[in-house]
């Protein structure tokens, strides 16, 4: 593999900084955990026998993607650091509603976080 290069997926990102966040799935314990890492390019991997995302955002070569939730298990929400939040599925679960009535800064890298009204 090139340096630099993003590493196949299901491999791990040795000696290169882009994991942003991880969020467990509903259920998840101590001795079995489940869940999603979230990579800067908005990439969302899998563990842990999770089902897969569908329709979840991606931003190559653009360390954009700031934080993931997962509010009830079928889907969940991607933060950009601009404030967009980007729906996601899981498995064969529909993303959640498009929500648009937030902040948002476009051109300005300053989001960081966001909270989900299920938690």
């Amino acid at each position: 593999m090139r340096s630099g290069s993003p590493p196949p997926v299901g491999a791990a990102y040795f000696g290169w900084d882009i994991a942003r966040d991880v969020v467990l799935t509903p259920g998840s314990t101590s001795s079995h955990a489940a869940g999603y890492g979230l990579d800067g390019w908005g990439g969302l991997h899998p563990f842990g026998g999770a089902a897969a995302p569908n329709s979840a955002p991606y931003w190559k070569r653009w360390d954009i993607a700031k934080r993931v939730k997962l509010p009830d298990g079928s889907g969940g929400y991607v933060l950009d650091g601009w404030g967009g939040l980007h729906p996601f599925g899981v498995g064969t679960s529909s993303p959640p509603r498009a929500i648009t009535d937030t902040a948002y800064w476009p051109n300005w890298n300053i989001a960081r976080g966001f909270r989900s009204v299920l938690e």
